[in-house]
């Protein structure tokens, strides 16, 4: 998701995949309170109950409570608490969950997504530190396991989101960066069509958090094509279901001063400040974070014409 300053290069963000591992019999409850937390942006409450499913796991919970713990880190890191011993642990609670995914006996649907999960969490996390030989073993075994997760899509419906993003990214990437084109050609073809396909099939499941995090990438794809209002009509959607989430309010500020909505623009980012000042489990630092984005983006697309 949102990161300050310092774009990676996008080979590490066609692995970029924050997504939800439900597995198990009461771990989708579970796995479900806490993303609502994380999405209405109260991380005080998460960390508390994910305290709690710690103290009373069950045997084979291990990697998917450890993956939502980093999943709750993760989105402290995106929105401000980017410092040192946050992203140390995040690293920590990765590595524990692939300690025990290594363990894991079942290798059906359940294990190729968390393969692919956990290790596009760690290849995001050793790019974005510059740790990039690291990220290219991360990387290759995401894909590994990308790789083993084609065509079967319509069996196990969130492929639909790792494959959609795959097969975007791979295309968008080789013609962003030539240099990279010979590295990316040992790599399955992607396909640019399908890659936003899938993903539009991810927007319409009835699955909550699939099709949350369908809207959400295709908000960033066209975003980034420059489809402004094809972004806004996802980042709407996001905002009816958590209208609280300071991401979703900055993407949508983001998304009307882009496209020169200036009035509409500064509403939103006073509606951004206004839920983060309002919100008891937010502190001075992630504010402060928020309104440094909000004033960059000012000065760079509300420069005074000459």
């Amino acid at each position: 998701m949102l990161y300050p300053k310092g774009k990676t290069i996008s080979v590490f963000v066609l692995l970029t995949l924050k997504v939800l591992v439900v597995y198990g019999q009461e771990l989708p409850v579970k796995a479900g309170k806490i993303l609502d937390l994380c999405y209405q942006f109260k991380f005080n409450s998460a960390d508390s109950l994910m305290s709690a499913y710690f103290a009373d796991q069950k045997s084979g919970e291990e990697v998917e409570l450890y993956m939502l713990k980093a999943n709750i880190l993760w989105w402290k890191i995106i929105s401000g608490i980017n410092d040192k011993p946050t992203k140390l642990t995040y690293y920590q609670t990765l590595t524990m969950a692939e300690k025990y995914f290594e363990k894991e006996k079942d290798k059906g649907n359940s294990h190729l997504y968390k393969g692919i999960s956990l290790y596009g969490y760690m290849a995001r996390m050793d790019g974005l530190n510059k740790n990039y030989l690291k990220a290219f073993f991360r990387i290759n075994n995401c894909l590994n396991y990308l790789e083993k997760s084609f065509g079967a899509e319509s069996k196990y419906p969130f492929f639909y989101l790792s494959s959609g993003l795959y097969n975007y990214h791979i295309v968008v990437t080789a013609k962003q960066y030539p240099v990279l084109a010979p590295y990316l050609y040992l790599y399955p073809k992607g396909d640019k069509s399908k890659g936003i396909e899938y993903l539009q099939i991810a927007s319409k499941s009835p699955n909550k958090y699939l099709s949350t995090e369908g809207h959400y990438f295709l908000m960033k794809l066209y975003l980034e094509e420059k489809k402004y209002a094809l972004a806004l009509i996802n980042v709407n959607e996001l905002l009816q279901r958590f209208p609280q989430n300071a991401i979703f309010l900055y993407y949508k500020f983001s998304i009307l001063l882009k496209s020169v909505n200036t009035k509409e623009a500064n509403l939103a980012s006073i509606q951004l400040m206004n839920q983060l000042q309002n919100n008891q489990q937010i502190n001075s630092v992630q504010i402060k974070h928020f309104e440094h984005l909000i004033e960059e983006d000012n000065k760079k697309f509300n420069k005074p014409k000459r």
